[in-house]
Order: structure tokens, then sequence, then C-alpha cells
């Protein structure tokens, strides 16, 4: 089920420049795959080498294994990057590194994610 109740957000994701961190997770939330793709349409720059269908998969198992997520950290990472953790309304958690665009800020050029080793 989606979720309706509002992210809490860290002081790091409410800095503009990572306002766009934000809007992913509320979208991912949101638990709608067509809000998603208009997400990474508008807002992630486009990578040859990972077609939408394939970023349309990865969010499905992602919200499969996390369900809605809750922002438990938030940590500057490397140049242009921050690491965000959430915990899962499934139990399980995980770690985001969000690489933001450089000279354009408001886009985001890839999202890895790590889950925690047993």
């Amino acid at each position: 089920a989606p979720s309706t109740t509002p992210l809490v957000l860290l002081e790091l994701l409410r800095a503009p420049r990572n306002a766009i961190i934000t809007s992913y997770l509320q979208t991912f939330n949101a638990g709608d795959a067509q809000r998603m793709r208009t997400f990474f349409e508008q807002f992630s720059v486009p990578n040859p080498a990972r077609t939408m269908e394939q970023r349309l998969e990865t969010y499905a198992r992602l919200r499969g294994d996390l369900g809605n997520v809750t922002i438990t950290s938030a940590e500057p990472g490397g140049a242009d990057q921050v690491v965000v953790k959430v915990a899962g309304s499934t139990g399980r958690s995980a770690t985001y590194t969000f690489t933001l665009e450089g000279d354009h800020p408001g886009r985001i050029v890839s999202i890895s994610v790590q889950y925690p080793h047993p």
C-alpha cells in the first residue's frame, strides 16, 4: 500500500540542492510505477546503458524488498553524493547513494542501493 505519511527530513535533505532526493523518496513511497517513470524522465540524467524499463524493474524490486521507506540518516558522500539510510516497512533496511549532477543541480546521475550484510 502506498504511504500517506510524510517523510521526516533530516537537515541535509532540506538543502535546496538535495530536494531532488526527497522528491525521489516521496515518489518511491507513492507506490505508483507511472509516477516513478515520470520522475525518472524529468529528474534523472539519461543513461544509454539503462533503459527506462530496467529502471522501473529495479524500482519494482526495491519496492517489493523495502515497502515504504523511512529515512534513518543522511550524510555527505563523495563528490556530489549523498548517502541516505532507510528503514523499510517490510523490516529490511538499505543504504541509498545518490549521485547528483554537479553542474545542473536538480537532476540525479545515479542511484546505488545496498542492503546490509546479515
